[in-house]
């Protein structure tokens, strides 16, 4: 057990230091100056030189990153360009709407997916089996964006059933979890950014939409810092979790 935690744990710290460095050279990739693409083209040539400055790029890149990754490390990635506030403050004020849409799909996928799983099991080879594994094939193979629109047409405008967008009042459970019920199917069959996207919700995957479109890029960076950190965390707990229950896996 203990390998297995030592492998996990170095998996995560190589995982970790990868979501760095794809954060840092998101501003770098850019071609032409990235302060000037950040101001835009209308920007003067004072205002570049300033933002030139903030960001440090007249630094070699080894320094960039070294200073890069620590002040990442204590959560400091700058301001936003768009709100002039702390980019990491920013991401956490929208972290409770995704992590709600997160849990609300694990819901969702062992409501569905334990019951669809067993009945598969139990009746191997017959039509149930064929009838159950083909639903899900092709609810994995269904573009997430065209799900949300059905599921929209279907329950909201047609039916009436569930409100169209949003994240529900704040404060109110009722109206929360009423909000949650289709994005909670369409996250089944694709991530954050596009159900998001698709249901006009608050959280990371659509501030990161937001942030690429207006050249936010410190907080781009430390949108995908926390996305990738996140996942590869999860993973790891998952898989040592799964490890402590079947030792056929630390094997």
């Amino acid at each position: 057990m203990k390998r297995f935690l030592l492998q996990r744990l170095s998996f995560l710290a190589l995982s970790v230091c990868g979501a760095f460095t794809i954060a840092f050279l998101v501003m770098r990739l850019i071609p032409g100056d990235p302060a000037q693409v950040m101001l835009g083209d209308y920007a003067t040539k004072e205002s570049i030189a300033r933002l030139r400055e903030t960001l440090g790029l007249e630094r070699s890149v080894a320094m960039q990153y070294a200073s890069f990754v620590g002040r990442a490390l204590r959560g400091d990635f700058g301001q936003s360009l768009v709100t002039q506030r702390p980019a990491f403050h920013e991401v956490f004020a929208v972290f409770a709407p995704t992590m709600q849409l997160a849990v609300a799909g694990a819901v969702v996928s062992m409501l569905f997916g334990i019951p669809a799983g067993i009945l598969a099991a139990t009746r191997r080879n017959r039509p149930l089996d064929y009838v159950t594994m083909t639903l899900a094939l092709g609810g994995m193979s269904m573009p997430v964006f065209w799900l949300g629109l059905l599921l929209l047409l279907l329950f909201s405008f047609t039916l009436g059933w569930t409100p169209t967008i949003g994240a529900g009042a704040e404060g109110g459970w009722l109206s929360t979890l009423h909000h949650l019920v289709l994005p909670a199917l369409g996250i089944q069959l694709g991530g954050t950014i596009l159900v998001e996207t698709v249901f006009a919700r608050p959280g990371m995957g659509s501030l990161l939409i937001s942030s690429i479109y207006q050249r936010d890029y410190p907080q781009v960076q430390a949108l995908v810092v926390v996305f990738a950190t996140s996942i590869v965390l999860v993973n790891v707990i998952v898989d040592v979790l799964y490890a402590a229950f079947d030792p056929r896996v630390r094997a």
